[in-house]
């Protein structure tokens, strides 16, 4: 429970994403996704299971590690019985989107267009909800409490034997819904929404947030986790928030999206990120720098806290100890990564094979023998430098002249980094990593 860390899961298809967790124990964890994906984690490692359908599946629960649910996309449901997954008859075609229960005999599945289904431990029936708004989650406390929430600030509740339309005080999208009991029940959804219900009515709550929350769990009602992404980007950065009870705080937060990161020391470290984003750590706290731009800061880099340097699709800009402002460079192409050996030894590398050099005075264009766009630069000396892009193009710097390398793929290669000459690290799309050993 003391910090959070990275754990490594199997192989999946580059576009597969991920959209529901669940386990019965610390040791029986499943996730699902696109393509029928699901994976278990026992403890110790993650391992991918055989679902028997290609179907997005969107949420996963169970009533104990040998009766588990899968539901997605054209009415697939999945059934989990503590050896093999099969396919269960759900009556619809509808896109489902969440699955809860309060016991093996009662469990409830929501969907598109208000679609609702029921089983009792025998059969699976269409229920009335009531509305036809999208519903993406559900939760149960007991079989007279279960809650579906959606589109349009949609909540519902099943009181055992039919549902009903609530009142939420919304029009936002409510992404998800979970409780500590019949009395304490929080929903979350797009822009910083927050709701809890006190088992009479639901209420809005201050959240002091605008992310758009996409998952909600907790332990207690002053233990609640949300999970979402920034809501000023369609394509947001992560955050992950805590509830104590008051008051959300990060406990992870992305913000905008980061695209690298560079660090003088542990108490000097430097992200970089969209719309101008460079946030930086001082050894107490993560403050956000002053902008000076508007545009995606690409990469950051330094050879000490007075001299940092970050490249963006405008320019460079430079830091020295004090503030950040743009250098006097002459090109108007985007930038996308920076490397040096020193304050007077730095490279650039962007669109159209651009490289540019810095020698501690001016940036001068240098001649990089391709047209290529390049996404990153790395090099173990002056005269040991690469630089990769499209086309699987790789380029090296003997010190004089910059010249092609045969990588033996096409495959856009995106970054470099190298322990040596003979220890070349370079990785790329769909998963490509390549290694020279010159």
């Amino acid at each position: 429970g003391a910090q959070w860390v990275l754990v490594n899961g199997p192989t999946l298809p580059v576009d597969s994403v991920l959209n529901g967790v669940w386990g019965s124990a610390a040791d029986d964890v499943f996730a699902v996704g696109s393509h029928g994906t699901v994976l278990h984690y026992n403890g110790s490692s993650w391992s991918r299971m055989t679902s028997g359908t290609s179907e997005g599946l969107e949420a996963v629960w169970g009533s104990s590690s040998s009766d588990v649910y899968a539901v997605g996309h054209n009415g697939t449901v999945i059934r989990y019985n503590g050896s093999q997954w099969s396919s269960v008859t759900s009556g619809t075609t509808d896109n489902l989107y969440g699955i809860s229960g309060s016991a093996a005999d009662n469990i409830h599945v929501a969907g598109q267009d208000g679609m609702t289904i029921r089983y009792d431990g025998s059969n699976w029936t269409t229920t009335n909800s009531g509305t036809t708004q999208n519903l993406f989650a559900v939760w149960g406390v007991d079989a007279s409490n279960i809650f579906a929430v959606g589109i349009g600030g949609t909540v519902l509740r099943h009181s055992g034997s039919a549902w009903s339309v609530m009142t939420s005080w919304t029009t936002w999208p409510i992404e998800d819904v979970w409780g500590a009991g019949a009395n304490t029940i929080y929903a979350v959804g797009q822009e910083g929404t927050f709701l809890g219900f006190d088992g009479t009515e639901w209420s809005l709550l201050p959240a002091d947030t605008a992310i758009d929350f996409r998952g909600l769990w907790g332990m207690g009602v002053n233990d609640v986790y949300g999970v979402g992404t920034s809501a000023r980007l369609i394509e947001g950065g992560g955050a992950f928030l805590h509830y104590d009870g008051s008051e959300w705080a990060d406990s992870v937060d992305g913000g905008e999206r980061i695209f690298d990161v560079w660090a003088a020391s542990p108490d000097d470290i430097y992200l970089a990120g969209s719309t101008g984003t460079i946030v930086h750590f001082d050894g107490s706290s993560w403050a956000l720098e002053p902008l000076i731009t508007d545009r995606e800061v690409n990469a950051v880099w330094g050879t000490a806290t007075n001299d940092v340097y970050a490249v963006t699709r405008t320019g460079v800009m430079h830091n020295d100890g004090t503030s950040w402002s743009f250098m006097s460079i002459e090109t108007t192409t985007p930038l996308f990564d920076i490397w040096g050996t020193g304050p007077s030894d730095v490279f650039a590398v962007g669109f159209d094979g651009n490289i540019l050099h810095y020698d501690g005075a001016e940036w001068t264009a240098m001649t990089s023998g391709t047209t290529v766009n390049l996404w990153g630069i790395w090099g173990t000396s002056s005269s040991d430098i690469y630089a990769v892009g499209e086309d699987g193009t790789i380029l090296r710097y003997d010190g004089s002249a910059w010249n092609q390398m045969v990588s033996g793929t096409l495959r856009s290669l995106n970054g470099v980094w190298a322990i040596s000459g003979s220890n070349v690290h370079v990785v790329g799309d769909f998963g490509i990593t390549l290694l020279g050993t010159r």
